[in-house]
């Protein structure tokens, strides 16, 4: 049985801190100029751990709108915070004249896939953040350090300041034209 719900941010912070029951299948956000945004993670528990987490950079007040699936999540047991949190964006266009696509969303999305993550997307726009956990293991973060550099437009790895600066953030290979 699919559950929609039209949730505050304070209540959906409520709710993100409370038992879970449901898998969340969308969650959707329209700001105060009626911009709708999507909001895309690797599993529910991602999604839980970034909102309780979150300083106000990924999620703002306004509107949410989330559905849910009738099956059980498991609570998580730590938060993500910006002190282990990677920041990426990835930029898309398709060209006027030969209708070619410059950027790696999908190939960018595909290398992902062994990491905890959040999406963040305008529904009008191809420009999309990402909000990953930092790895633990070296392997891991140097695997995640090389998908970043192939195939965003730039990235950030956490440098102590919890802010995006001149210092942290680097150009990506992911926009070439």
């Amino acid at each position: 049985m699919v559950k929609k719900k039209n949730l505050s941010l304070r209540k959906l912070k409520q709710w993100a801190s409370s038992l879970i029951l449901g898998t969340i299948v969308s969650l959707s956000y329209i700001d105060k100029l009626g911009n709708q945004f999507e909001y895309v993670f690797s599993s529910p528990t991602a999604l839980v751990r970034a909102i309780k987490g979150d300083q106000g950079d990924i999620f703002k007040s306004g509107k949410y709108t989330i559905v849910l699936d009738s099956k059980e999540i498991e609570q998580p047991e730590d938060e993500w915070s910006y002190t282990n949190l990677v920041y990426a964006h990835s930029v898309s266009v398709v060209t006027v004249q030969d209708r070619k696509t410059i950027g790696s969303h999908e190939k960018l999305l595909e290398n992902l896939s062994g990491f905890e993550y959040i999406i963040k997307k305008p529904t009008t726009l191809d420009l999309v953040q990402f909000w990953i956990d930092l790895p633990t293991s070296k392997n891991e973060l140097s695997d995640l350090f090389h998908v970043l550099n192939k195939y965003s437009t730039s990235y950030a790895f956490p440098d102590g300041t919890n802010s995006l600066n001149l210092l942290n953030l680097t150009e990506g290979k992911g926009f070439r034209i």
